[in-house]
């Protein structure tokens, strides 16, 4: 999941549906549909059903101003289809309509249509979705961004006020871009399709928004999947989640049979090059992408930024070991591969509702408690959190009310999948809200990372089973354990 800034690791009881918007859902939304080519990553061209909605910008505010959510359509094949799933992407700030070029995402939602229609849906503010709030970057991210400099953030912080105001010098009201408007959005999705119910198939920060229709619209939701679970009060992270997944990795690769005899402690080695990186900050060559040669100093707190992207995604953990390997020798090849794929994302452009979102999903006063007694002890402190409240002031955007955050009590149906090695989405925040569930079903994922459970075929069909009937077809799945590389491996 990616939280506010790109170089930042990345309920109350439900609420009637009558009582939410009154005014403002008097009149039913009508869709306009229009027929688009969509051309996959392996060069196939088909045809989608792409649908706009208006619906309200601010409901809350009564504001007479609507916006434009788009959304691609995949027709059911049943003769009898049951409530059509939304498939909610994560970020936040991921469209979803693109996915549709990926084969493999494609055939899993394939598999869905025998069940019924199946919705990728564009959040407001993203993708097809109008206004996007996104804003192009005027200048290259600073050379000393993952330095230990203070002040190496500021331009940054200046863009993404600078992004703010020019949206709203366009008449957007920025603070709308929150997750208490995405769920009555889909609310309105669901009258405008006609449909008694909706079911949800949630992703990282889609799992967040999908808890946010439960408590708001759960008399209207069928069946709920959340896969990667971001609960009401996840936003920021505890530093000892990520303390914990030092340790897991730190087990795995002392158990396996080549890693384990040259590195019996991954944990303490990763600890060293990160005080060694406070003393001296790493030098790192990088080619851009137009082919300058840069050169970039990577301090302490710009290293645990750059571990703590990745420490949770089951296509990089392999490569931890050998890369704070090579640091500890003082070989910054490995390390220039990370810094040359996080460097041009920093310096992309400002993804306004993404930071937007983040800031009005805020922080409970316990869980900030939590964080604050953890941090100093913590391998990463607070460096994944440490940036929410300059970004949230710069762009100024206030988080929602207490009722938000707190914990959720519903009937509706829904089945969390959890990875045991994502730290991004670790399991027992599913474990947390399924607590208020009485309908809930989990599906642990062993060695899972945070992307690798919807991928999986068994994952895909546990999914399928228990929208078509409500069952859980297996409790777990196990993939392999991490195939660690070899420690003097060099990533290109």
């Amino acid at each position: 999941m990616r939280h506010l800034m790109p170089w930042v690791t990345c309920a109350l009881i439900v609420t009637s549906t009558a009582a939410v918007g009154g005014a403002l859902r008097a009149a039913t939304p009508s869709i306009r549909w229009e027929s688009v080519p969509v051309k996959s990553a392996s060069g196939t061209e088909r045809s989608f059903e792409l649908g706009h909605l208006s619906v309200p910008e601010n409901r809350e505010s009564g504001s007479a101003r609507s916006i434009d959510l788009a959304f691609l359509r995949l027709p059911s094949t049943a003769e009898h289809p049951g409530p059509p799933i939304v498939f909610l992407s994560g970020g936040p700030g991921q469209p979803a309509t693109p996915m549709v070029r990926s084969p493999g995402f494609l055939a899993g939602l394939e598999a869905l249509l025998p069940i019924a229609d199946v919705i990728l849906l564009d959040q407001r503010g993203i993708g097809r979705s109008t206004p996007n709030l996104a804003c192009p970057a005027e200048a290259p991210a600073p050379l000393d961004v993952f330095s230990d400099d203070p002040e190496a953030v500021e331009p940054l912080l200046r863009a993404a006020a600078a992004c703010a105001e020019r949206r709203r010098s366009e008449g957007i009201d920025v603070a709308a871009y929150n997750t208490r408007e995405s769920a009555d959005d889909l609310e309105d999705l669901r009258r405008a399709l006609g449909a008694p119910k909706l079911d949800l198939i949630g992703f990282s920060y889609g799992t967040h928004l999908a808890t946010a229709a439960i408590r708001r619209h759960g008399d209207h939701l069928g069946r709920v999947v959340l896969v990667g679970t971001e609960g009401p009060d996840d936003t920021w992270k505890l530093p000892s989640t990520f303390d914990t997944q030092l340790e897991t990795i730190s087990t795995l690769a002392a158990a396996d049979p080549t890693i384990g005899k040259q590195m019996p402690d991954f944990a303490a080695v990763t600890r060293r090059v990160l005080a060694r990186a406070a003393e001296t900050p790493f030098s790192v060559a990088i080619t851009s992408r137009d082919g300058e040669k840069l050169t970039l100093p990577v301090g302490r707190r710009g290293l645990q930024r750059i571990l703590l992207w990745d420490i949770g995604d089951g296509n990089d953990v392999p490569w931890f070991p050998a890369l704070v390997h090579q640091l500890d020798r003082g070989d910054t090849r490995t390390l220039a591969w990370f810094v040359r794929k996080r460097y041009p994302q920093v310096g992309a452009g400002i993804p306004l509702m993404s930071f937007a979102m983040d800031c009005a999903s805020g922080i409970s006063a316990p869980r900030r408690s939590r964080i604050e007694a953890e941090a100093p002890a913590a391998t990463f402190g607070d460096v994944m959190n440490d940036l929410y409240e300059t970004v949230c002031d710069a762009i100024g955007v206030p988080q929602l009310d207490p009722s938000f955050r707190a914990p959720i009590r519903s009937p509706v149906e829904a089945l969390f999948v959890s990875g045991t090695i994502d730290s991004n989405t670790p399991p027992y925040q599913a474990e947390e809200i399924a607590w208020g569930m009485p309908n809930a079903h989990q599906l642990i994922v062993e060695n899972a990372g945070h992307e690798d459970m919807l991928p999986d075929p068994r994952v895909q069909q546990a999914i399928g089973t228990f929208l078509a009937t409500g069952e859980l077809s297996t409790a777990r799945v196990v993939l392999p354990r991490p195939a660690f590389v070899a420690l003097d491996r060099v990533r290109e």
